[in-house]
């Protein structure tokens, strides 16, 4: 049984609201889809640079199955601005933000390969605003 981490909700708690206010700055990008109850986006590494100062700090630890967590994702997009990022935004009463996939170049292979060590559901390629990227989802 998992038990409940109460710093965490408490903290979660003092910045209710918070997903809104990413969603807020999403819209700003015109990048906040609503479909499903949840709002969903494609974002570039600095975007979520941005948006990750909205983040209480244990949202860092949340995941999407056995995707890297959000800080790691947050890592990730501090040393590599040429990355795009599948994220998911669920509002109010039940806050939450993950990121769900990870679209990278091929030349990353260094990275590529670190993506593929949290085994995600699908992996492929794809071609996006004229370039090519390797894509990995946790679903």
């Amino acid at each position: 049984m998992k038990l409940l981490d109460v710093p965490c909700v408490l903290e979660k708690w003092r910045k209710r609201g918070y997903t809104e206010k990413i969603v807020e700055r999403l819209r700003h990008y015109g990048l906040a889809e609503y479909a499903y109850g949840r709002y969903w986006s494609v974002i570039p590494s600095p975007i979520l640079l941005e948006v990750s100062e909205l983040l209480p700090r244990c949202a860092y630890k949340e995941r999407q199955n056995n995707s890297p967590t959000v800080g790691e994702f947050i890592d990730i997009a501090r040393r590599h601005g040429n990355l795009y990022f599948v994220t998911m935004v669920k509002p109010q009463p039940n806050e939450l933000f993950v990121i769900e996939g990870l679209y990278i170049p091929p030349e990353e292979k260094d990275l590529v390969e670190w993506a593929k060590s949290y085994e995600p559901d699908v992996i492929g390629e794809t071609q996006a605003k004229g370039e090519t990227f390797i894509y990995c989802w946790w679903d």
